[in-house]
């Protein structure tokens, strides 16, 4: 296994942990997000859900990266593909 899955499935998991952990000091004592405009809520969440969407899909490429060499992989084996003369 290289390490270019795991880094992916990192910086995944750092992205999601990121803009959760911006939600949650954003929260008030009584549980509410606070935002300086509406405008200024409707960009952050935007935000926020593209980069939770490119976190999981970072996961996701490197789980697949893990278990499934790419075609450029030396770890895989070469695949005959000349027919046996007769």
């Amino acid at each position: 296994m290289t390490i270019i899955p795991v880094l992916l499935i990192l910086a995944g998991i750092v992205l999601w942990k990121f803009t959760r952990r911006a939600a949650f000091n954003r929260r008030n004592e009584y549980g509410v997000e606070v935002f300086n405009s509406y405008g200024h809520m409707q960009g952050r969440r935007f935000i926020e859900k593209t980069l939770r969407f490119g976190a999981v899909i970072l996961v996701l490429v490197g789980i697949g990266h893990a278990i499934a060499p790419h075609q450029g992989s030396s770890s895989a084996a070469p695949v005959e593909t000349s027919h046996p003369k007769k």
